[in-house]
């Protein structure tokens, strides 16, 4: 890659990143996957009981590059079902 390549590049990185997770927002799609922290705040509970209940397989999650995610479209199915 040339130089010119390189820089062309990374001056779009930011700019692609951010369009991308405009239409990522807009397809609904930030509601599944969220971070133990935003999980935490959308369900009104400390990240500490987040992480607890994932440890005791109480919560549907993932590990993605050592950052564990909530399933959050799994788990309001689960929930439905309960209701």
């Amino acid at each position: 890659m040339s130089e010119l390549d390189a820089a062309l590049v990374e001056t779009l990185r930011p700019m692609v990143a951010r369009l991308v997770r405009e239409e990522v927002q807009k397809a609904g799609l930030a509601w599944r996957w969220q971070s133990v922290r935003q999980a935490a705040k959308t369900l009104d509970t400390s990240e500490a009981s987040i992480r607890k209940r994932a440890q005791r397989g109480q919560l549907p999650t993932r590990k993605l590059n050592g950052r564990l995610y909530v399933d959050m479209e799994t788990l309001d199915r689960q929930m439905a079902r309960l209701r």
